[in-house]
């Protein structure tokens, strides 16, 4: 029989030998002589010769478990290549190595709806890849370190919390190798989460166009960045404060600022089916649109908020998810903690104020408790992972799309000072009352000793002087009292 040749040219071809049957069939039919030609084909081999320098581009399917790569040996001159990565086994995904095989791949799809990470460990092999100038990644975290690495790309091509909760680690100011930065179908209100202005600002200086399949989008999204960046400016967050300070302003501006929507609550608790529908109205442009557009919030806006606000003062910080529920996780002094600001938001705890004389028990809210430092043993202020995942083995923070570069392990709450910060102290003095927490309480009975030893006009005008210090935030702690000490 006749060889069919897919492409006509004089260039060596390699044939294939198929037995199609159907095709028989359907011949047989044509011929208005089914049987006899059906039973001659049967016996035969149609031929096809498959010119395999002509193959430029291929897709390849990760499944979970024995993966072969020999269709690199078929295809040695692939230059387009789109891998759907469908399996987080560890094993599986080191395969990937043997792309690095294909010498003349030029361009590389990543897609994947699973919670898989872009590793340093696992995708070692797009440094191999020297001719790579074009990486599209769909899905899939990414560790920091990864991209930034690979200066023979020139366009990158990421989605931002498309379809799926993917969190992206990768420093942008490192890529100003590239020629353009294309955020796909990622929406305005998501690409600023991972994406800040001083990002914008540095690659556009050095020449990359930054763009978007969505019209509007990039325009969007720096009016996004800018009220961001308004945000942090009025926290007076100073680089010399500590992460946990810094991330407590952060925390307690979300909690000030974000009210959870009634309605959406109601739903859940009666467990409508039309909670779903309703959810993604906050969603609309994206996870940060609930938080900065809308009268009210769910949980995936607290979640994006809080990453977006502590990202733009170098606090490490994730989304996390499942299907019922969007939380954090945050990196405070190299520990990695949950924080829940929506089960925070509008809770209350018991907390016992300690008197110089009498201590007394008050009901405040989980928001009070973080401002006046009453945060030890707080609910999802800053918690274990590993005792939330491990051992208490939570359904509500077993969250699908945990970065696999990370590890967890058991952490103790990180603490601001010498003393504990377990108590508040009320000091009163006439009209006046005083509320304190920890360490803050030594230097103000010093202050106190200072005020009580002058006479009573004198006092009370340093005493309401006084009151107008203690009233300010912490970094103004030893002005007060130098203050005092001036007044001797």
């Amino acid at each position: 029989m006749d060889k069919i040749y897919l492409n006509h040219n004089n260039e060596k071809k390699k044939s294939f030998k198929l037995k199609i049957f159907m095709l028989s069939i359907l011949i047989g039919i044509l011929s208005k002589n089914t049987d006899t030609f059906a039973n001659q084909l049967n016996n035969s081999e149609i031929e096809y010769s498959i010119d395999i320098e002509s193959v430029k581009s291929f897709e390849y399917f990760l499944k979970n478990v024995d993966n072969s790569f020999d269709w690199i040996i078929n295809y040695p001159d692939i230059e387009e290549l789109t891998i759907n990565i469908e399996t987080t086994n560890q094993k599986e995904l080191e395969k990937l190595e043997n792309i690095s095989n294909l010498k003349n791949l030029k361009k590389l799809k990543i897609f994947t709806k699973k919670n898989v990470s872009i590793t340093n460990d696992s995708f070692t092999f797009l440094k191999n890849c020297k001719n790579l100038r074009e990486l599209i990644i769909d899905g899939p975290s990414i560790e920091k370190g990864v991209i930034e690495s690979l200066k023979q790309i020139k366009k990158l091509s990421i989605n931002c919390f498309h379809k799926i909760f993917n969190n992206i680690d990768t420093d942008f100011n490192q890529l100003i190798f590239l020629d353009e930065l294309n955020f796909l179908d990622s929406e305005s209100y998501d690409i600023p989460i991972w994406f800040n202005s001083n990002n914008y600002k540095v690659l556009k200086r050095n020449g990359v166009n930054i763009t978007s399949n969505k019209q509007n989008v990039i325009n969007n999204v720096k009016i996004v960045n800018s009220e961001l960046d308004y945000i942090i400016k009025t926290l007076n967050i100073s680089k010399d404060e500590s992460e946990i300070d810094k991330f407590d302003k952060i925390l307690i501006y979300v909690l000030s600022n974000l009210e959870y929507d009634e309605y959406i609550s109601q739903l859940m608790e009666a467990k409508a089916e039309e909670t779903k529908k309703e959810a993604r109205k906050f969603y609309e442009n994206g996870f940060l649109y609930g938080a900065l557009e809308m009268d009210s919030a769910i949980c995936g806006n607290y979640a994006a908020l809080l990453t977006a606000l502590c990202r733009r003062v170098g606090i490490n910080s994730y989304c996390l998810c499942n299907s019922e529920h969007a939380w954090n996780m945050v990196e405070i002094d190299d520990n990695n903690y949950f924080t829940d600001s929506t089960l925070l938001d509008n809770n209350y705890i018991s907390v016992t104020i300690k008197g110089l004389f009498v201590d007394k028990n008050e009901e405040i809210s989980m928001l009070e408790a973080i401002e006046e430092g009453f945060k030890d043993n707080l609910d999802m202020y800053l918690s274990c992972p590993y005792e939330e995942v491990y051992l208490k083995e939570s359904d509500t923070y077993n969250a699908s799309n945990f970065p696999s570069y990370i590890e967890i392990h058991p952490v103790s709450l990180p603490t601001t000072g010498l003393i504990n910060n377990n108590y508040k102290f009320e000091i009163r003095f006439n009209d006046f009352k005083i509320i304190i927490v920890g360490a803050t309480l030594v230097s103000v009975l010093i202050t106190l000793n200072v005020i009580l030893s002058r006479r009573k006009k004198e006092r009370e005008k340093i005493m309401e002087e006084f009151m107008q210090e203690i009233n300010m935030n912490n970094e103004n702690k030893e002005k007060s009292k130098q203050y005092i000490k001036n007044k001797r």
